[in-house]
């Protein structure tokens, strides 16, 4: 457990699991993860309407068909390289990061340079509605790639983070990945090197392609998804965004101005003394 930060007399803090028992000992964090598609698109979809744009929507059965985050989820993902940060304040779970580290069929499939010594993929992120505007997200992604930065976690460098979005289509079928425009903004002022590669699927198999420079520009991404050679049955689900971690140092530095420029948060060190000092924390149980 690792304590973030104090808000409005309320603390907030970041939980590690690592194994399907763990997460299903955790069933709030798996509500957050089953709310997750039909919010992306419910939030895409106002997005879109301020553009003039009519996006193509599912209801949440739907969305629940393609992925359901339950027991059968849990051990079929963990399989050693995935770790779920569960931010938390005193009552429940209020966010998740769900990270996949080195694994070597996520490092194949997106095509990644041997030259990348360690890989990590954000597989699935959100926050809950109430706590949006908070700065919840970033505050504990700064967290957690400070955290992995760090010589003392072994992970061999450079680090490259990769994030996935999938295609909001609309009736006129042009093709808008996700959360594109924040996410890009955000790898932009973290990480270096930032790359968008086009996201395939045939079946259930996903791979990455080609890769370009950075944008969230609509028309330049529309663009490049409909220049895509296809294979029979083959289809763009969206972007990958990449990026190269700064060191320890860098990265320590820039968390520490970021939130030197968040006036309403309060940080007590006590509360780091006070979570080494407990057995126990029986936060989202």
């Amino acid at each position: 457990m690792k304590y973030l930060f104090t808000k409005n007399s309320s603390n907030y803090f970041i939980k590690t699991i690592k194994t399907a028992d763990e997460m299903l000992e955790n069933p709030d964090s798996l509500a957050l993860l089953n709310d997750l598609m039909f919010d992306c698109e419910q939030q895409t979809k106002t997005n879109l309407e301020e553009k003039g744009k009519v996006m193509i929507t599912h209801s949440r059965e739907e969305l629940r068909a393609i992925i359901d985050f339950n027991e059968e989820w849990c051990h079929r993902t963990f399989n050693g390289n995935q770790t779920v940060f569960a931010i938390q304040n005193e009552e429940k779970t209020v966010g998740v990061i769900l990270l996949t580290i080195n694994d070597s069929e996520k490092r194949k499939s997106l095509q990644v340079p041997e030259e990348i010594g360690s890989f990590i993929y954000v597989g699935d992120a959100i926050i809950a509605k109430e706590e949006r505007g908070n700065n919840l997200f970033a505050i504990s992604f700064d967290k957690i790639t400070t955290m992995l930065a760090n010589a003392k976690r072994e992970l061999q460098l450079p680090i490259q983070y990769c994030i996935s979005m999938t295609n909001a289509i609309t009736t006129d079928g042009e093709f808008y990945p996700m959360n594109l425009p924040q996410y890009e903004k955000m790898w932009q002022q973290r990480f270096e090197d930032n790359k968008i590669q086009i996201r395939l699927q045939k079946g259930a198999d996903q791979k990455g392609a080609e890769r370009f420079e950075a944008t969230s520009d609509d028309e330049f991404v529309n663009r490049i998804i409909n220049e895509v050679s296809l294979e029979p049955q083959e289809f763009v689900r969206g972007l990958y965004l990449e990026g190269i971690s700064a060191s320890y140092e860098e990265m320590k530095f820039k968390r520490a101005q970021s939130l030197a420029r968040k006036p309403s948060l309060v940080f007590i060190p006590e509360e780091k003394r006070k979570l080494k000092s407990q057995a126990i924390i029986p936060l989202g149980r």
